[in-house]
């Protein structure tokens, strides 16, 4: 299957060099740097949304030399961590950043981390799925997913989640029951009816895929990927490969 795994998306990113509060980086029983990470992660995540590409250092132009980088924002995320490292939403907050940077080893470093830490997180699980399907490790990502769906076994997120490992394997009836129960568990109907039916369209289904693609639109009216494959098969000119699916926290 065609890997259009950047779909999971989860976004975000940071890091800064700065004073450190004098605290150490290795994991402690609690920190110790007085401040509120619960803020600090909130306001950079909004500084995140208005960020360029830019590098750490380039001009913004037309009057926005006060919006920073996003490569500025995820040194300022990493900064956070030093000084808060058993803070688990700064530490899903950076590998966000690290995974959208391209730098996936560090994305799983720090989803390493929070799982010793936080042993069920069903957006972290997500996202560490998501890394081992784009390196082609479907048998960890279904395995890892499967042991995070017996700890939550009420998150439609995770059901999700495997049901696109399952499709990448080949498993095209596990990844339809997965969907099924997603659904039933509050996932969005709209992603659920699309997920279904490229399912459907990497069996064969045609007439099946589209009903599920034409769902999909009527819940969520021109959404490009949906019209793509509907138009396509409509036509008579089914795509040669099925993509991956959309993120289980799509935005």
């Amino acid at each position: 299957m065609q890997a259009g795994w950047r779909w999971y998306g989860l976004v975000l990113m940071a890091v800064a060099t700065l004073a450190l509060c004098g605290c150490q980086s290795a994991l402690r029983g609690e920190d110790e740097c007085p401040g509120d990470p619960d803020k600090e992660i909130m306001e950079l995540r909004e500084e995140w949304t208005r960020a360029p590409y830019n590098g750490i250092h380039d001009d913004h132009g037309c009057g926005s030399a006060d919006i920073e980088s996003k490569e500025l924002i995820r040194r300022k995320a990493e900064n956070i961590l030093f000084r808060y490292p058993r803070h688990i939403p700064t530490r899903f907050f950076a590998a966000l950043l690290a995974y959208e940077a391209n730098d996936p080893l560090r994305a799983t470093e720090h989803l390493d981390t929070l799982f010793a830490l936080q042993p069920v997180h069903p957006e972290a699980a997500v996202l560490r799925s998501q890394i081992a399907l784009e390196a082609g490790n479907f048998v960890f990502a279904i395995h890892f997913l499967e042991d995070q769906i017996a700890l939550q076994p009420d998150s439609p997120e995770l059901y999700e989640a495997v049901g696109s490992a399952y499709f990448v394997a080949g498993r095209a009836q596990d990844a339809l029951t997965a969907l099924s129960t997603a659904q039933g568990l509050g996932a969005p109907k709209w992603r659920v009816a699309y997920n279904r039916g490229l399912v459907e369209e990497s069996l064969g289904q045609v007439p099946q895929a589209i009903a599920s693609y034409k769902e999909a639109l009527e819940l969520m009216p021109a959404w490009p990927p949906a019209k793509a494959r509907l138009e396509g098969l409509e036509k008579g000119y089914p795509h040669a490969q099925t993509v991956a699916f959309p993120p289980a926290n799509g935005r």
